[in-house]
């Protein structure tokens, strides 16, 4: 094992929180120390200390006469202390039957998955920091191009207003893309063709004093616009479709590929005639 000298040991957070206070303490070699309290008194932050986890705010930690403060927890050869620890307690605390020995062999079990633990911290505290910026990121991409295409959709209600000569304002469009929406949310049947004209229709004419007709005929012509921009990306994906099975009947089949290598390749038994020189 090592000793370790603790002299002045002081931890304040953030807020003015004092964890520990002016502790001195000697644990030397083959002492076995435990640090009682209840929780919150500062047990766990001692030992971070001691660790090189937490850093300290006045005092010294010296092991084996070394001064530690600023050595990183790597070179502070934490693991040698544990182990030395351990096997000291098991020699002062023999194994007496097969229960004590089981459980003294998963406590011991746990010992590098702790030390894992508080060494890896940092960086595993890093790594989720990273993550939640990345899934923060998406998510903020992902709303900001939902918002593009709203109002690209807002734009084109309102242009084709403007194609179906009504003057109403903005909002006007706004409020016939979110009836419309709300018109086509459950399909009772194909379209629900005249469920959305009259709910295009009806605002338009209570509010700003568009013809009822007109207003239909408007509706009849946005959802004759939307199902035109369906068709057409449908086509689109379905001409692509198209052109790779096209590309597949145009590739040769296996066995078609093997008869051609084999084509290729020559007769190494041939020989090349050689032309007779009569004599």
């Amino acid at each position: 094992m090592a000793q370790v000298v603790m002299h002045n040991l002081t931890k304040v957070f953030k807020g003015g929180v004092v964890a520990a206070d002016h502790i001195d303490l000697t644990v030397n070699d083959g002492e076995f120390v435990v640090l009682v309290g209840p929780s919150g008194c500062g047990k766990s932050t001692v030992l971070r200390m001691v660790a090189g986890l937490e850093d300290i705010t006045s005092g010294t930690v010296e092991i084996d006469g070394q001064l530690v403060n600023d050595v990183s927890p790597h070179d502070r050869d934490i693991v040698r202390l544990a182990t030395g620890f351990f096997r000291g307690l098991v020699n002062r605390h023999p194994l007496k039957d097969v229960d004590s020995r089981e459980a003294w062999l998963v406590v011991i079990g746990t010992i590098p998955v702790v030390i894992l633990g508080l060494l890896l911290k940092k960086h595993i505290e890093t790594t989720f920091r990273s993550l939640w910026v990345i899934v923060t990121m998406v998510i903020f991409v992902a709303i900001l191009l939902q918002i593009a295409g709203w109002v690209c959709q807002l734009l084109a209600v309102w242009t084709a207003m403007r194609a179906f000569d009504i003057h109403a304002p903005l909002p006007a469009a706004a409020v016939v893309l979110l009836l419309m929406n709300v018109a086509t949310v459950f399909p009772l049947w194909p379209g629900n063709v005249g469920l959305v004209q009259v709910a295009i229709a009806t605002p338009l004419k209570a509010s700003y004093g568009v013809a009822y007709a007109h207003g239909v005929a408007y509706g009849f012509g946005l959802q004759a616009i939307e199902a035109s921009v369906g068709i057409g990306v449908g086509l689109l994906f379905l001409a692509r479709e198209g052109l790779s099975l096209a590309m597949l009947r145009v590739m040769p089949s296996a066995a078609q590929a093997e008869t051609a290598v084999d084509a290729e390749e020559p007769d190494a038994d041939a020989r090349p005639a050689r032309a007779r020189v009569p004599g």
